[in-house]
């Protein structure tokens, strides 16, 4: 059996989103000797082109090449939207299996699909669909050029879910976003409920650069303080003023307590305490996550949250919100992951944590790293993977 990851090899890097995990596929197929997977290889712009491309934007206001990029990339809408066209020549009929990682891929490839024989797979990643995701995050002037733009991305959506053979999802808990907000979705499901697959996303092990003293030092943080804390952008969909709510309570407490938060400042305003330490953006998170004794991952929605797994991966117990792919680990029973529905839950179980012996704290935080290693792994990932393809090759 081959197989293409419908994934350009040359932006594969190690972060989240499609080119993380295809990354991590990618990485273990090389470690293993494997040549099952290919990756879509053109030859892309010259670095002669692309300098030239870069020097011209430095010189141009960034207004205005902030509008000369969405330009562009409304006029690449209108015309796949019009007449569904593959930016990437590549010869589907080569392979046995076809894995899409995004819905406007899969319907560029529409005409082709049309004459394929193989298997389709569609992975999704996001915590919505494509479309809805892109919708929310798109400026005025895309709604304005392109009035019924959600709609369009909806009959993409739409399409690429009922056009693939099977559909790939990490677990089915981080289906609860599509289930609660794209109306045609359960329809989908319902329909298709022989096409669903589950393969736990793997990472590497997070590692810390720096030590707990070192870390705690640089915060000006005593040593037997208690640290929360929290990784991830500050806005509502992550949950940021839940953490707020729930870190101002939680510090107010007892006057060891101290929150430690990394990720870009901003929409929403950080609050003003002497023991809420805000990083900022960092390329060092995880020595902050290391340094603390418990995590908070406050999610109001969410899919399957890698720092989640990052986290796992570094031994610390981890408090996170009864939603979507969180949930997954309350039905495996893992032992250092401790779910609430509401924000005075998570306080009771920032005490109850807070008041365990050092000891019983080390050994959850051990059993989360266990549970890492055993099933949230690149090469967990890679065998989960390399069983899905001989149950559905058996099955066509």
């Amino acid at each position: 059996m081959k197989v293409l990851f419908y994934l350009d090899e040359k932006k594969l890097s190690p972060r989240g989103g499609p080119y993380g995990v295809g990354y991590y596929y990618w990485e273990e197929m090389k470690r293993r000797g494997d040549t099952i997977i290919d990756f879509i290889s053109e030859e892309g712009y010259s670095e002669d082109i692309i300098r030239k491309g870069r020097t011209i934007a430095a010189h141009l206001p960034q207004s205005l090449y902030k509008l000369q990029h969405e330009l562009r990339d409304i006029r690449r809408l209108k015309s796949i939207f019009s007449n569904p066209t593959p930016t990437k020549k590549v010869n589907l009929a080569k392979y046995d299996v076809v894995q899409f990682h995004e819905t406007l891929d899969l319907y560029m490839e529409k005409k082709q699909l049309a004459d394929y024989k193989g298997i389709v797979v569609l992975q999704s990643h996001s915590p919505l669909p494509l479309g809805m995701e892109k919708c929310l995050d798109y400026p005025p002037i895309y709604r304005k050029l392109i009035p019924d733009i959600a709609k369009r991305f909806n009959e993409v959506d739409r399409y690429a879910f009922e056009r693939a053979d099977y559909l790939l999802f990490p677990c089915e808990e981080a289906e609860e976003p599509y289930l609660d907000n794209w109306e045609i979705y359960a329809d989908i499901k319902r329909k298709k409920k022989n096409a669903y697959k589950y393969v736990l996303t793997g990472i590497n092990p997070a590692k810390a650069k720096r030590s707990k003293d070192e870390v705690r030092e640089e915060l000006e943080i005593p040593n037997d303080a208690f640290v929360v804390s929290y990784a991830g952008r500050h806005n509502e969909v992550k949950g940021y003023p839940s953490l707020k709510n729930i870190g101002l309570k939680f510090i107010d407490k007892a006057s060891n307590n101290w929150i430690v938060v990394a990720g870009r400042l901003g929409p929403i305003e950080a609050p003003s305490n002497p023991r809420w330490k805000e990083i900022g953006w960092t390329t060092d998170a995880h020595s902050y996550i290391d340094a603390s004794d418990v995590f908070v991952l406050p999610n109001k929605v969410t899919y399957f949250d890698l720092v989640m797994l990052e986290v796992l991966s570094l031994g610390k117990i981890v408090v996170a919100s009864r939603t979507g792919g969180n949930k997954y680990f309350e039905k495996k029973n893992v032992p250092g992951v401790f779910l609430y529905d509401t924000e005075d839950e998570a306080l009771a179980l920032l005490e109850k944590i807070k008041q365990m012996l050092p000891e019983k704290r080390m050994l959850l935080g051990k059993e989360n790293t266990v549970f890492y290693e055993k099933n949230l792994s690149v090469r967990a990932m890679y065998d989960s993977y390399m069983r899905m393809l001989k149950e559905i090759e058996k099955i066509e």
